[in-house]
């Protein structure tokens, strides 16, 4: 079977030749128009949907066999096409919050203050840390420490006075992070710290009358020596003290348990830029 189609401006013909033992049907037209689109639709245009022609069995005279043709259906979705002239438009959620009255008696939360370090201090309890020793704290203040752009504070105890001087930290059974003492001497002079009766290792740095690092080292624990008489633990302890010293003038002295410093990034072979104030 051969088939051809004509196309002409505004319509499609199509013409169909059927042939079958020599005999020759005559063509049947079939038309296809178009509908055009509907002037209701504002907002979007469809696609026009082309309307479906059945073509029916054609039996000619002259032939004993019916030819038929193939039923053809064509189905055409509708597309909208979007137009400036349409528009879109999404919902946006909007948060709402609720503000809670709080009753006229509620008190108002308050920041917890710091834990004074100061408060877990204990004393040795042997018979060299009795008599002559007091076991009541000093005064304390609170002392920075700044260094490279940090600040770091230390609660210490203020020694001024010779009796609180010469006492000192002896008899602590532990001298913890963030304390220390203070010392404070009428005037500028070399100074020199011994460790008798001390139970702990300290971190001592001396200052001048400007609050300048003068000098900072460690300064390790003196035990009694087995054998040894009071006396001759003193003067044991003064020996071995004999490099403790500031040997420039200094107006100040601050001790601190051992390592502290250090875990605060500060180095007592090196406190340049050290800072200190209260």
């Amino acid at each position: 079977m051969r088939g051809v189609v004509f196309v002409f401006s505004g319509f499609m013909a199509a013409g169909l030749i059927v042939g079958c033992t020599g005999v020759e049907s005559s063509p049947t037209q079939v038309l296809v128009r178009t509908l055009a689109p509907s002037p209701d639709v504002l907002t979007s245009t469809l696609v026009p949907t082309a309307e479906v022609v059945r073509v029916e069995p054609v039996e000619t005279a002259t032939s004993t066999a019916a030819t038929f043709t193939s039923t053809v259906e064509v189905t055409a979705t509708a597309m909208p096409r979007v137009t400036p002239e349409s528009t879109v438009t999404a919902a946006v959620p909007t948060a709402t919050m609720t503000a809670t009255a709080l009753p006229a008696d509620t008190p108002t939360p308050t920041s917890s203050p710091m834990p004074n370090p100061i408060e877990s201090i204990q004393f040795v309890d042997n018979e060299d840390c009795v008599e002559g020793i007091s076991h009541d704290l000093l005064p304390t203040i609170e002392l920075m420490i700044e260094h490279r752009g940090a600040a770091h504070r230390v609660v210490v105890e203020v020694a001024d006075d010779a009796r609180e001087r010469q006492q000192g930290l002896m008899c602590r059974e532990v001298v913890p992070f963030g304390t220390g003492m203070f010392f404070v001497f009428e005037q500028p002079r070399p100074l020199n710290f011994w460790m008798f009766n001390t139970h702990e290792a300290l971190d001592i740095v001396y200052l001048g009358e400007d609050k300048s690092v003068i000098k900072a080292l460690r300064m390790e624990p003196c035990p009694r020596p087995d054998g040894y008489e009071y006396g001759e633990w003193r003067s044991y302890c003064s020996s071995v003290a004999s490099g403790y010293g500031s040997m420039d003038d200094a107006l100040y002295a601050l001790e601190l348990p051992a390592g502290w410093l250090a875990q605060i990034g500060i180095e007592l072979e090196s406190l340049e830029g050290v800072e200190l104030s209260w």
